[in-house]
């Protein structure tokens, strides 16, 4: 039987380990939803901590998705690491992407 720290492959995509940080809302976004340094410094420091997955907090798309007034915003061309997906063959990251429920 596989041990918790043992690697995992899931769909070709192989983790060292099967801890996985579920998504959290940080509220450490500016309040247009730019990713700040303290963010990347959060996840960065998850990471090297033997996370074998991260996932990445709430982020919302359009204005009408936003949770709070410190929520992470998902663009293209952003910052790397966070915005655009990031992540490489060590460090595989994913998004906590969705809608609050809101309606006009």
């Amino acid at each position: 039987m596989a041990g918790l720290f043992d690697p995992i492959e899931i769909k070709g995509l192989t983790l060292k380990n099967r801890l996985v940080m579920p998504p959290m809302a940080t509220g450490m976004a500016l309040e247009d939803g730019e990713v700040t340094d303290r963010h990347l410094k959060h996840y960065a420091a998850r990471a090297r901590g033997g996370v074998g997955l991260i996932i990445i907090e709430h982020t919302y798309v359009v204005e009408e998705g936003k949770l709070s007034n410190t929520g992470t915003r998902l663009q293209s061309g952003g910052r790397p690491g966070l915005r655009n997906g990031g992540g490489d063959d060590q460090h595989p990251r994913g998004s906590d992407g969705r809608h609050t429920g809101r309606s006009p």
